[in-house]
């Protein structure tokens, strides 16, 4: 089995994980932090407004208590022509191998 082969096959084994958890997975095009039920216009066609920037913030929160040590960085994000204020960005951050960015080890 080559290495391409060998990544199909981990994708196809990620797929059937998340499949069986009944999970589904919906990615922008940024990627971007997006739900796919919603149909104000943060969602939809705004990149700023309503509750989008504190969901994110619950979301990575509740990730970053799985991954003790890690961390979140909010920087500012890309400003288009036309908008009044640039986006936000966040980054998750975690190491491997058992070592911590922040707090106690």
């Amino acid at each position: 089995m080559g290495p391409h082969d060998e990544f199909d096959a981990a994708v196809r084994r990620h797929d059937s994980q998340i499949v069986a958890l009944g999970l589904t997975i919906w990615v922008g095009s940024e990627p971007t932090f997006t739900d796919r039920n919603a149909q104000s216009p943060e969602w939809l066609s705004q990149a700023l407004g309503g509750d989008k920037a504190q969901r994110a913030e619950a979301l990575l929160g509740g990730i970053c208590q799985r991954f003790p040590g890690s961390v979140v960085l909010r920087s500012v994000g890309r400003q288009y022509p036309g908008e009044a204020r640039p986006r936000w960005n966040f980054a998750f951050t975690a190491v491997a191998m058992g070592c911590h960015l922040a707090g106690a080890a």
